[in-house]
C-alpha cells in the first residue's frame, strides 16, 4: 500500500522523496536497481513499518510477487524524519510493527531497495503476516 501522506504532509512527502532518492544514490546508486523496485522506493510503498519502541527508527517493508520474489525495503529513516514519516503512516492503514531489533537490524544492514536478506526472512515474514491479517 503506498503511504498517502496528507495534504499538509505533501511537502514533506516531496522533500522526503527527493532526500532519500538523492542520499541513496549517492551511497549506492538507486539506478542498478529494477525499476519496479525503484519506483516503489521513490514512492515509498509500504506493506508493513517496522519501528523502534521510541520511533527513532523507521523501515518500510514491501512485497509485491510481480516486482520481486522477495520483501524489499522502500524506506530507511532515523531520528526527526523517522518520527515524521511514523505519525503520517499512523493516520493510515499500514501496520506499524514495534519491534526495536528488527528495526534496528534492517536499518543497519540494509539499504533502501535492498531485498530482506535470507536470515531476517522469518522475522520479517511475521510482520507481513499481520500486516495481511484482515482482522487486526
Amino acid at each position: 500500500m503506498k503511504i498517502r501522506f496528507l495534504k499538509e504532509d505533501k511537502s514533506f512527502s516531496f522533500e522526503m522523496g527527493r532526500d532519500v532518492c538523492e542520499t541513496e544514490n549517492k551511497k549506492n546508486g538507486l539506478l542498478h536497481l529494477d525499476p519496479m523496485i525503484r519506483r516503489a522506493v521513490i514512492e515509498m510503498d509500504a506493506d508493513a513499518v517496522v519501528a523502534t519502541q521510541d520511533d527513532k527508527i523507521a523501515v518500510g517493508i514491501l512485497y509485491d510477487a510481480r516486482i520481486s520474489n522477495a520483501p524489499f525495503i522502500t524506506f530507511s529513516e532515523m531520528g526527526k524524519k523517522a518520527k515524521i514519516l511514523l505519525q503520517s503512516v499512523q493516520k493510515q492503514e499500514v501496520y506499524i510493527s514495534k519491534d526495536g531489533l528488527l528495526a534496528w537490524t534492517l536499518w543497519n544492514t540494509h539499504h533502501v531497495g535492498d531485498r530482506i536478506a535470507p536470515q531476517h526472512y522469518q522475522d520479517v515474514a511475521k510482520v507481513l503476516a499481520r500486516a495481511f491479517d484482515p482482522k487486526r
